[in-house]
């Protein structure tokens, strides 16, 4: 079975790829390689919609102000030669604005929340992240 991902906003616009910027989050002590998704222009309240069917895991705050939704898939797929999981990451929604709750089934379309500027962010935007589930590991890490 075949993983498809649909853009979580449109139009789609990419203003920052993923790996960048490393040395810019190591000094703002967030302990990365470089930029752990793709930051994606969003307007300040506009529609974030679900890029996969799947089950809500969280719905929440990082604990520097961020809000976001993470969706885990229902089904595995082949990863490094192995059956797993995958999880999507929606960063920076606007408060107030959330559709979805934990432990909810979604379908690819289905209206998340709205984007905006919360937490580690310069702007109004969608940070995306696609993360294989690691055995061991939350499904909302």
């Amino acid at each position: 079975m075949k993983f498809e991902l649909f853009f979580p906003i449109k139009p789609f616009t990419l203003a920052q790829p993923f790996g960048v910027n490393g040395e810019f989050y190591r000094a703002n002590d967030i302990n990365i390689f470089g930029h752990n998704g793709w930051d994606m222009i969003g307007n300040d309240g506009q529609i974030c919609r679900a890029a996969h069917n799947g089950i809500v895991t969280f719905t929440g705050e990082d604990g520097k102000g961020g809000l976001g939704i993470v969706i885990r898939t229902k089904d595995k797929y082949l990863y490094n030669n192995d059956l797993v999981y995958f999880k999507t990451i929606y960063w920076h929604l606007k408060l107030g604005t959330f559709k979805v709750i934990a432990g909810q089934e979604v379908k690819v379309g289905d209206i998340l929340a709205e984007c905006d500027n919360t937490g580690f962010s310069s702007g109004s935007h969608l940070h995306f992240g696609l993360k294989p589930v690691k055995k061991g590991e939350q499904d909302w890490e």
